[in-house]
């Protein structure tokens, strides 16, 4: 036999077998790109957290740009009760801690004590966190590649959990928060809050927290504290922290992470109970703002102010500028936005302006009360600066930013930074 005849056979591959290998190309190829796809998806927070751009720097400001979460809040409409400082503070408990500045992620302004209740020994869950749908911090920092420091447990499985105090807490009154884990937590939760076994409710704050996400806008880029709401404890117990769920997605994933409770002082409570009942509130504290051209920045203690503390700006420049921004989105509809300006002295004028998703909203027609001078209001009071309407064109929700600037001319005296109450009146 021939070499010629030998190669013949190779020669004439058959149609039917040449298909059969385009088809298995094809469908290799295919297999490949959905493999790719897949983890690229798996491992985004990682692949995003070591390629984004390093941010341009910008000039320091003279206060944080970080806040809590401040989310939609119904006031109850009871007549709110008295209540006292809390003095007689758990401080034999585990989970004390007595300087919260010291706590990561840090929450702005926050330098007293408090509690941390984390999920490595304050928590019960069910079913417990050695059942195979819990899935620990450890294993998926090495999934991620990316250091995770502060432990927790992450889950697309229907569960419930519950933090608790291991000591009683004084009467008095209380804000919770609840962590939000960068990389582990999406969706919603609803919360459930216990004194001694009996339900109590917050005064202020709402018990649903909608956790934030790498794929939101916009972008988390960290661990985040959300408030649960502020509670009057009218006598002590052991305070507990529940929420349940069912099957989540990978969207929705739910991460257990820590709790944390600060008490508030009494002037808290005094302030509160003055704005109005039974409307949806969302406020902002000094922490929350960023100012500009300050000058001169004092603290102040010795007045009544939201959380016992607030700043002044003296003979401010006309060039001041001060920001409280929302970090998370509210429901579109009217806002009444009121400010607590403290006792403070001289003539110095001040203009409000809102801003939504970064436009400034001309306010609803005879409700701007044009620049208003901070001195001279013995004790402290809410002020009215304005009503606005959230109209469909930013619906179903949008993020507000009030602006405070100074009169120009009338600069002589002090102007006060504090709490500002955005009030759902429709």
């Amino acid at each position: 036999m021939t070499e010629e005849t030998e190669k013949k056979p190779a020669e004439n591959t058959s149609p039917e077998t040449s298909s059969l290998r385009r088809t298995r190309l094809i469908a290799w190829l295919f297999t490949a790109i959905v493999t790719l796809a897949f983890i690229a998806w798996l491992y985004y927070p990682a692949i995003y957290h070591f390629t984004r751009p390093e941010p341009s720097a910008t000039p320091a400001l003279p206060t944080p740009t970080l806040w809590p979460t401040r989310t939609p809040t119904v006031m109850p409409t009871a007549t709110l009760r008295p209540t006292t400082t809390p003095t007689s503070m758990a401080a034999s408990s585990a989970y004390f801690v007595p300087d919260l500045s010291t706590i990561d992620p840090a929450l702005p302004g926050e330098t007293g004590s408090g509690f941390i209740l984390d999920e490595s020994n304050a928590v019960t869950a069910d079913p417990g966190f050695d059942n195979p749908i819990w899935t620990n911090s450890a294993t998926i920092s090495t999934q991620l590649g990316f250091e995770i420091l502060e432990p927790f447990y992450a889950t697309l499985g229907a569960a419930s959990v519950t933090w608790s105090m291991d000591e009683n807490l004084s009467p008095g009154l209380y804000e919770i928060y609840v962590m939000d884990t960068v990389f582990s937590s999406g969706g919603s939760l609803s919360f459930k809050v216990m004194n001694n076994g009996t339900d109590i409710f917050p005064y202020l704050g709402t018990q649903v927290v909608n956790y934030q996400s790498l794929r939101g806008t916009p972008q988390q880029v960290q661990d985040v504290w959300h408030s649960i709401g502020m509670y009057n404890l009218e006598q002590e117990g052991i305070i507990s922290v529940s929420t349940s769920w069912d099957v989540r997605d990978e969207y929705t994933i739910v991460a257990v992470d820590r709790v944390l409770i600060i008490p508030r002082p009494a002037v808290t409570y005094s302030i509160m109970s003055k704005l109005p009942l039974g409307k949806k509130i969302t406020l902002l504290d000094d922490p929350n703002a960023v100012i500009e051209n300050a000058g001169t920045v004092i603290p102040l203690e010795d007045k009544p102010a939201w959380n016992g503390k607030a700043e002044v700006i003296i003979n401010p420049d006309d060039t001041l500028r001060v920001t409280w921004s929302m970090q998370d989105p509210i429901p579109i509809g009217k806002y009444a936005v009121w400010v607590w300006i403290p006792e403070v002295n001289g003539d110095a004028q001040a203009k409000y302006r809102l801003m939504v998703n970064e436009d400034q909203l001309t306010a609803v027609e005879g409700t701007d009360p044009g620049p208003i001078v901070h001195g001279s209001r013995q004790g402290g009071a809410w002020m009215a600066v304005g009503e606005w309407e959230i109209g469909p064109f930013y619906s179903p929700s949008a993020r507000l930013s009030l602006v405070m600037e100074t009169v120009s001319g009338s600069t002589t005296g002090e102007l006060a930074i504090d709490a500002v109450a955005f009030i759902n009146i429709e």
